[in-house]
């Protein structure tokens, strides 16, 4: 296969790197930063939404701000990083390890003895001055992580593929994840942020005390069913045209059905659908971003039935969290404020059909005397 021409790859990387600020984007952006600024008694926030809904993209722009607000105190002290990232890592084997998380916040945090792999230790006589990173213990990598974020002035943790945390060998392994991420949060004094799909939010709901210190922002798929969220996905989809330079300008909204079936409503997708596109028409003839072209580099059928049944699911489990649920207000005791509408729903409750279709309710037939008058 040919190499793209320098001007090839520059219009593909301007495109890639290019942030469409749409309104769901907007939305979890505006919500994070207000936590980060104001956190109360909050001390993780979970951000959670479908694969390709742009949590990255998000991610980044969340980084990009915490830097701009730190900067005057970074130009004065150059060893300062207010903003940490790193990549949850998968599990091989097993469960989550938290051994490989600290090695990679000390590799994110430039530990120095990360240039080499060996950790500096005091000195004392008759033993070596230095040894392997890899040859800590847990308890060293932790203490040396909450130091070396003291050190560097960590406000802000910043956690990509965080589902990765819930792959654990069992319910309790779920109660020690967000032990360990409240504790993180305590000794390191940094707010951390995770940033995953659907299949974390069984971390959210353990017991009271996990609720109260852990928040939650939902970043959706655009919805077709939604009008204001079907003219948003359309203006997205303007958008990207405008960062597409071909020979002829790419009508992209006339295919907007085509391009939400085959992204599914989430616009990370769709990015990543439209650069293969657009790279397979530089590559071609600089020509027309056809039909054609778009219908022969979107994801397979089956892959996005995959999808499309992961979102439905996701998204039912997160209405559910949200849900107004009357069994709390029992318990809460709010029900006894609306005696008139809890008697209501009471009786509507009786009136309810109790007696399955097609078969007779009980009731005494007539016999005797009483079925000859009949």
């Amino acid at each position: 296969m040919p190499h793209p021409s320098p001007q090839t790859a520059e219009l593909l990387d301007r495109f890639k790197r290019k942030i469409i600020a749409h309104s769901l984007l907007k939305g979890a952006f505006g919500r994070i930063m207000d936590l980060i600024e104001e956190p109360a008694d909050v001390e993780v926030v979970a951000v959670i939404g479908p694969t390709g809904a742009g949590k990255s993209t998000l991610l980044d722009r969340v980084k990009q701000a915490v830097l701009k607000r730190n900067a005057a105190a970074m130009e004065a002290d150059p060893s300062l990083i207010p903003v940490l990232s790193i990549d949850a890592p998968a599990p091989t084997v097993g469960s989550y390890s938290w051994r490989e998380t600290n090695l990679r916040f000390l590799v994110a945090v430039k530990e120095p003895a990360c240039d080499w792999q060996v950790a500096l230790k005091d000195r004392q006589p008759g033993k070596p001055g230095v040894t392997r990173l890899s040859s800590l213990n847990h308890i060293e990598l932790k203490g040396r992580v909450e130091s070396a974020f003291r050190n560097r002035g960590v406000k802000v943790l910043l956690i990509d593929e965080a589902q990765h945390l819930c792959k654990m060998v069992s319910g309790r392994g779920l109660q020690d994840q967000t032990d360990t991420l409240k504790g993180l949060a305590k000794s390191t004094g940094a707010f951390v942020v995770l940033f995953g799909t659907y299949d974390l939010i069984p971390l959210l709901g353990l017991n009271g005390q996990v609720a109260r210190r852990f928040a939650s922002v939902h970043l959706p798929r655009y919805r077709c069913d939604d009008p204001n969220q079907w003219r948003d996905y359309q203006t997205a989809i303007r958008s990207f045209e405008g960062e597409i330079e071909l020979a002829k300008a790419p009508d992209l909204v006339r295919n907007a059905e085509l391009l939400y079936r085959g992204s599914a409503g989430c616009i990370g997708i769709l990015k990543s659908w439209l650069t293969s596109a657009y790279s397979q028409v530089l590559r071609a003839d600089g020509g027309a971003m056809t039909k054609e072209v778009l219908q022969s580099t979107r994801l397979p059928t089956l892959s996005l039935r995959k999808i499309a049944d992961e979102i439905t699911e996701g998204e039912a489990h997160w209405a559910k969290c949200y849900a107004e649920d009357r069994e709390l207000d029992r318990l809460l005791g709010l029900s006894s404020l609306h005696p008139t509408e809890a008697d209501g729903a009471e009786t509507r409750n009786t009136n309810a059909r109790t007696t399955p279709v097609g078969m007779r309710k009980l009731t005494r037939d007539p016999i005797g005397l009483e079925a000859a008058r009949v």
